[in-house]
């Protein structure tokens, strides 16, 4: 897990933005849902995800991922089966 974590922390901060970690087909990038729809996570070591959130600037949206290039590391977690937050 401490080897996949320092990868995918490593990945977010060579990246220039978030296109680039969407790239990375193992890291599987994906927005989650719900009550955590401003956040984003990456895999880890199934079940676990690295969950940051875009710290976005005036006039960026959460969408145009080419344009963040800011983000604030939640959580290490397994959020599947958990309630919703």
């Amino acid at each position: 897990m401490g080897n996949m974590l320092t990868q995918r922390v490593g990945e977010l901060a060579a990246a220039t933005s978030l296109l680039d970690i969407k790239h990375i087909p193992a890291a599987r990038l994906h927005r989650l849902k719900g009550a955590r729809a401003d956040e984003f996570a990456v895999d880890l070591v199934h079940p676990y995800r690295l969950v940051f959130r875009p710290i976005l600037q005036e006039g960026v949206d959460i969408f145009d991922l080419e344009s963040i290039n800011i983000i604030r590391i939640e959580e290490v977690t397994d959020y599947h089966g958990k309630q919703k937050r």
